[in-house]
């Protein structure tokens, strides 16, 4: 397949577009900068100038495409309302493009769409079925992606899905929750969790993930949902004690309040429930992750 990918460039994207490639299908990666370009074009990926606000752009490259693949999105939280505006735009544009080809168009999500703000799950793992946070910015503003895209499958006679990833998507090189919750506890002297730490996240290697969306590309259906999870639920004390011994700080039990003064706005998201399954993800597109764990991979490849 020629296969149309933005966010090449990115942590989970490079990995997806040597993903692709290794299977015999030609990628053309969408590249916003010099240093995107360049990192598509080492990867083996042909290279388009511009970005997902450029519909001109989109529109061209969604008609000679045979798959289209949306990874680009803002990690700033303060900006995502107007990123998922942008990128409801940007999936209008190529879903209109497409329209009754049955192609596939491809959103990448996150699993915190689905987390246990409640806590009225009983500790059960969210399905690819559970009902997302519709009411709570920001993990909301994808899920108005999410259900404009499965609209669009609907209507446009495209194979439209979603595949959500665990926050934790993590791998060598990694500069993100992981990262981040390291360097506070450098900061801080300690690394922090909530009460006894039992909130737990799912987390997936990048290289997994990657096998992921190419099977989504090859064989999701219209309408499918799919959870990137290999490990549905790693409890927050189990990550921090982790963490806390590869920096060299001790681990401890704290507070809400407390949490948020180590933490900000982290602080909070470490005392929800994520616990996540891809049981139906695993059955339909025969998904079997096989790279290391969270917990092993922080010990081996994080802070060095």
């Amino acid at each position: 397949m020629r296969v149309f990918i933005t966010g090449g460039g990115g942590w989970v994207g490079s990995v997806t577009v040597s993903e692709l490639l290794n299977h015999g299908h030609q990628v053309i990666g969408l590249a916003r900068s010099d240093e995107s370009a360049a990192t598509l074009k080492a990867l083996g990926a042909d290279v388009l100038r511009g970005d997902i606000e450029d519909h001109a752009v989109l529109r061209a490259a969604a008609k000679d495409a045979d798959a289209i693949l949306h990874l680009a999105y803002t990690t700033n939280f303060e900006e995502m309302e107007r990123g998922s505006h942008v990128e409801q735009a940007a999936l209008q544009t190529m879903g209109d493009v497409i329209a009754h080809t049955n192609k596939p168009l491809i959103l990448t999500s996150g699993t915190l769409a689905v987390m246990d703000m409640t806590g009225t799950r009983g500790g059960e793992a969210a399905t690819e079925e559970t009902t997302p946070l519709r009411d709570v910015p920001p993990f909301s503003y994808r899920i108005r992606s999410e259900d404009m895209l499965i609209e669009l499958a609907r209507e446009k006679g495209i194979r439209g899905m979603v595949v959500r990833l665990c926050p934790v998507v993590h791998g060598k090189g990694d500069v993100r929750f992981i990262t981040i919750f390291g360097g506070m506890a450098k900061k801080n002297g300690k690394a922090v969790y909530i009460g006894e730490g039992r909130t737990r996240w799912p987390a997936v290697h990048r290289v997994d993930a990657a096998v992921l969306l190419r099977l989504a590309v090859e064989k999701g259906r219209a309408g499918g949902m799919y959870h990137a999870v290999a490990e549905e639920g790693v409890a927050m004390k189990q990550i921090m004690q982790t963490i806390a011994k590869k920096v060299g700080v001790p681990a401890e039990s704290v507070g809400h309040e407390e949490a948020g003064q180590a933490m900000g706005a982290f602080g909070s998201l470490i005392g929800v429930d994520d616990r996540t399954s891809s049981e139906m993800t695993r059955k339909e597109l025969g998904w079997e992750p096989t790279e290391i764990g969270l917990l092993e991979d922080i010990e081996q490849n994080y802070f060095l």
